[in-house]
């Protein structure tokens, strides 16, 4: 078996549930789909075992969703949590510029927050589509319910929470927020925040992040491992 991404229909199904299971997603890490793995595995009795199996890696491979309003920890966060589990980080915000060529605060000098919001749909709609990932999302991405559903269809979504005044001293000397250029930056924040609300409660956990990064990692850690319904 030499290549480490042979897919379910190519393994040799006289070979144990353990060997299988350890080729389609030990070696390469992919999740492959129920059907895919059944079709391979015919022998009675033993897609009840792998089911189980693949069950069991199918939560361990779910994204982990970070959402929250700006300046509420989720790039540090994200990061620590990755690092913790041996995930792969990937911040939305970083992947729009890379697929636009450029930063998010010209996006919206030049194109619009309404061009922007497309863009950052599509690219929830793509990273949702990945496996065993830390995802930290833009902060108005709950502004559409679709992004946070389709978010959380493949990750548990956990709402970091920070007061306004919090909020405004970790972001008051960055130059990258285009929504703070406004003469009142602290008043805006809480404007948004208020109006945001609503939006943010619809994710599925909600953590206090005016704690140590510490703290707030290991009760998403404890959120992540929790069993799904």
């Amino acid at each position: 078996m030499s290549d480490p991404c042979l897919r379910g229909s190519d393994i040799d199904v006289r070979g144990s549930v353990q060997a299988y299971f350890l080729a389609c997603h030990g070696l390469c890490l992919r999740a492959y789909s129920h059907s895919e793995c059944q079709s391979a595995v015919r022998r009675p009795g033993r897609w009840a075992a792998f089911s189980s199996e693949f069950s069991y890696i199918e939560d361990r491979m779910r994204n982990i969703v970070l959402f929250g309003f700006m300046g509420t920890g989720k790039t540090v966060i994200g990061r620590a949590v990755a690092e913790r589990l041996g995930m792969e980080y990937a911040d939305m915000d970083d992947l729009i510029e890379e697929l636009e060529g450029t930063s998010i605060s010209e996006i919206f000098a030049t194109k619009g927050e309404p061009y922007f919001r497309k863009v950052e749909s599509e690219v929830a709609r793509d990273v949702s589509g990945r496996s065993g990932l830390v995802i930290a999302t833009g902060g108005g991405v709950v502004l559409n319910y679709e992004n946070v559903r389709v978010l959380e269809s493949t990750g548990t979504g956990i709402c970091l929470n920070v007061s306004p005044e919090v909020i405004y001293e970790r972001v008051k000397d960055e130059t990258h927020r285009p929504l703070l250029d406004v003469d009142d930056p602290l008043g805006r924040i809480r404007d948004m925040l208020e109006y945001r609300k609503p939006f943010y409660a619809r994710v599925a956990h909600q953590v206090d992040a005016e704690r140590p990064v510490v703290e707030i990692v290991e009760e998403i850690i404890s959120i992540a491992g929790e069993p799904r319904d």
